[in-house]
């Protein structure tokens, strides 16, 4: 017989654990009416942030809330926490990315794509870095929201899946060609191209010590490389 929960937290958001596993976090986005900028009429959405202490469900705490007229319908599409815990970045579809003060909701910075949804981002392992996007991937400076570079796919492809390595030195990315490709987060400069999909590479999760890099595809397979750059096929 299956297990029972032993709390039951109402969220049909974005959420993630804390690194202390202490809370459990959420981004909720909810329509607050609407109001004229520049003469047209704009819907406005407020967002909150609560966090459910795991030793008292029953009481959640509303870090903060915010009212924003530029994010569209789906609201927050994920968020990251940074290493530190102090910051959180946001990815608000057109909206880009926002990186807001966790404690007092402060916004920090708004970076934005234009003409483009960001729908992930992640912070780099030192958090002085913010990787965002969606079909291009981009990379910030989470401390002045300078863009960096931009992992753009060659030649009209597009990325579909992007995801920074446990030790934050590669993030790796899959396109609709079956490639994936492995940037450094140092230099932005491809290191390494795996051809081995024959349809578009859907997810990717690193091996917890890195040595490995699992890839899925619609190809229905599911292949597994070696990060060891001795087995790699040669460099970009």
């Amino acid at each position: 017989s299956g297990g029972k929960p032993t709390a039951t937290i109402d969220s049909r958001h974005r959420g993630q654990l804390t690194p202390d596993g202490k809370f459990y976090l959420a981004a909720v986005t909810n329509q607050a009416g609407e109001e004229e900028i520049d003469g047209r009429s704009r819907r406005i959405n407020q967002t909150q942030f609560i966090a459910w202490p795991f030793d008292d469900v029953e009481h959640p705490r509303v870090l903060w809330k915010q009212k924003w007229s530029d994010v569209t319908t789906d609201g927050v599409r994920s968020f990251a926490l940074s290493p530190d815990g102090t910051r959180v970045a946001l990815a608000c579809n057109k909206a880009g990315i926002r990186i807001i003060d966790l404690a007092s909701g402060e916004l920090l910075h708004q970076m934005q794509i234009p003409d483009r949804y960001v729908t992930s981002v992640s912070f780099s392992r030192d958090g002085t870095m913010v990787v965002g996007g969606n079909y291009p991937f981009h990379v910030w400076s989470a401390e002045t929201g300078e863009q960096l570079w931009t992992f753009a796919p060659p030649s009209g492809n597009s990325y579909d899946v992007g995801k920074l390595s446990p030790d934050g030195r590669l993030f790796a990315l899959g396109d609709r060609d079956g490639k994936i490709t492995l940037r450094s987060m140092e230099s932005g400069k491809i290191v390494a191209e795996f051809a081995g999909h024959a349809g578009t590479v859907r997810e990717l999760e690193f091996s917890p010590d890195g040595a490995l890099l699992a890839t899925c595809s619609d190809d229905a397979t599911i292949l597994m490389w070696s990060l060891n750059p001795d087995d790699w096929p040669g460099e970009g």
